[in-house]
């Protein structure tokens, strides 16, 4: 492996974080697509780690409270993570109770235990706030 290999695979890689934050094992998919050698793509990925540009429980983080932001729940945003190849216990425990959340999206948004479900809150969550009393939690829809 050159030295011109391994920062040309930085650049592709910089280029591929400018579109979007993504994982280690994003980068090395799409690196590996590209038919760069493997040890190629850890020596280069490696340098972006070690940079600051490639943080894996920052994408985390960043990417399970923006999915915690649009209503979704821990069952949801834990599968996202885990698909995209990031850390997520660090991640879920950076939330706002899922009861919490759940509540104030019954309160604020009017939504259905259905809704809540359909959007991967927990059942044991979903049947607490359901049953809460709340006048804004419906069943159906």
């Amino acid at each position: 492996m050159s030295e011109e290999d391994r920062r040309s695979a930085v650049d592709v890689a910089a280029r591929l974080l400018r579109h979007g934050d993504r994982s280690r094992a994003e980068l090395e998919r799409r690196l590996a697509e590209r038919q760069i050698d493997p040890q190629t793509i850890g020596e280069a990925l490696d340098t972006l780690e070690r940079v600051g540009v490639l943080d894996d429980e920052r994408t985390a983080s960043f990417r399970a409270a923006k999915l915690a932001e649009r209503g979704y729940g821990g069952l949801w945003i834990r599968a996202e993570l885990e698909r995209r190849g990031l850390p997520v216990e660090a991640a879920l425990t950076g939330l706002e109770p899922e009861v919490d959340r759940a509540a104030k999206l019954v309160e604020r948004k009017s939504v259905s235990a259905a809704w809540l479900a359909r959007k991967g809150f927990d059942p044991e969550v979903v049947a607490r706030v359901a049953g809460s009393g709340s006048r804004a939690v419906r069943y159906g829809a």
